[in-house]
């Protein structure tokens, strides 16, 4: 599929997005190859090739200012190695690359990103002036080794989420991002493989699918109940990278033995294995119906 970029406005009413741009309703569009910079502060590269590597397919969009009239929304699609995007309010990606894409985007409210097969990475910094109109981005990556980061440029309270890491062991570390406020959604999916979570002290995330969870300073994780139900469902449990951790809503905790397997899994996910140890989770004292096995850092091993 030709790569494309456009970039334009449609939402002029809180309706719609960059989904909407059209080769038709564009402001400015590049099919395949091209590049304009006719407009003040509106620079467009579609390149295919560079010095280094010949059959590399990158695009890079940026505006000189955010929410620049007439620009406020950019869509990429197609089979794109390497995009860069900055100041856009709203940006639609949607690409299928078997080698994977790298995408850096600056300073976006909201938007939708779509990625194939291959081992992705994606870097988003957030932007949001009010919470009028969409703070929601929606992030699917499909199958691959995929890392998907988002930092906070400036109001990302506000900001929801719906991200699906889909099929392989991805990454997804959002702690660069501000607590979510009040009835502010973000909903995290690891999908298949063994996937890692960095946690980070906003609670109000709602995280499955995941096998190891890492603090963001290496230091405490707090979980709840519902987090190990949800979380860690492979025959050796959840892997909790922290120095320590507690589960809201537990029973009682004990220390079980580390089976060969388990240690095997350890050294899989690149850990030692000797620095751990395995903790049963009960979720009540006298009658518990529940139990969860917890891979975690011995204490003494330090």
């Amino acid at each position: 599929m030709t790569m494309t970029l456009l970039v334009g406005t449609t939402n002029t009413d809180g309706t719609g997005s960059a989904e909407n741009l059209t080769i038709d309703n564009a402001t400015q569009v590049i099919e395949g190859a091209g590049v304009s910079h006719g407009v003040w502060g509106v620079d467009l590269e579609s390149l295919i090739g560079t010095p280094y590597s010949p059959d590399e397919k990158l695009i890079d969009a940026s505006l000189v200012s955010w929410n620049k009239h007439g620009y406020k929304e950019v869509k990429v699609e197609g089979n794109v190695d390497s995009i860069y995007l900055s100041n856009f309010v709203d940006v639609h990606v949607a690409v299928n690359n078997d080698s994977g894409t790298s995408m850096f985007i600056e300073n976006a409210k909201r938007g939708h990103i779509e990625t194939g097969s291959g081992d992705d990475l994606i870097g988003l910094f957030v932007q949001s002036n009010n919470n009028i109109w969409s703070n929601h981005f929606t992030i699917d990556t499909g199958a691959g080794n995929d890392e998907i980061y988002l930092w906070d440029t400036e109001g990302s309270h506000r900001t929801s989420l719906n991200i699906n890491a889909g099929n392989g062991d991805d990454l997804v570390d959002i702690t660069g991002l501000q607590n979510a406020d009040q009835g502010v959604t973000r909903v995290i999916d690891g999908g298949e493989g063994l996937d890692v979570f960095v946690h980070g002290g906003d609670a109000s995330v709602d995280f499955k699918n995941f096998e190891v969870i890492q603090s963001s300073y290496g230091e405490h994780v707090e979980l709840t109940f519902d987090d190990l139900n949800k979380n860690g469902n492979t025959e050796h449990g959840l892997v909790i990278d922290a120095a320590s951790f507690h589960v809201e809503g537990t029973g009682y905790m004990e220390e079980g033995t580390l089976s060969h397997s388990d240690k095997a899994y350890l050294r899989e996910l690149g850990y030692a294995s000797e620095d751990f140890v395995k903790i049963w989770v009960f979720d009540d004292y006298l009658m518990p119906d529940e139990v969860h096995a917890v891979l975690t850092y011995d204490i003494d091993a330090f």
